[in-house]
């Protein structure tokens, strides 16, 4: 896996002044998402044990995202305040 990473790093490096390749590779990445999203979606629908609590899971989803994002904001503020206040 780590040899696909660092082959896709190379080309990216070779290839960033392609403007055609940079296009190609964004909607490429787009499509390729899309693809997941709606194949763990297919999964999550056929896996009967997360069907059977799907609000439980789904009210621990929300609580961890929304520490995520609440995380976030806090570390970027202290970064920002660190790094760019000048007061």
């Amino acid at each position: 896996m780590m040899l696909f990473l660092a082959f896709g790093i190379l080309m990216g490096f070779l290839l960033k002044k392609e403007d055609r390749f940079v296009l190609w590779t964004d909607r490429i990445t787009t499509v390729a998402i899309y693809l997941l999203l709606f194949l763990l979606g297919v999964s999550v629908g056929i896996d009967h044990e997360i069907m059977n609590n799907i609000f439980m899971y789904g009210y621990r989803s929300l609580v961890l995202c929304l520490g995520a994002i609440a995380g976030s904001v806090v570390c970027s503020y202290f970064v920002y305040a660190s790094l760019f206040n000048k007061t």
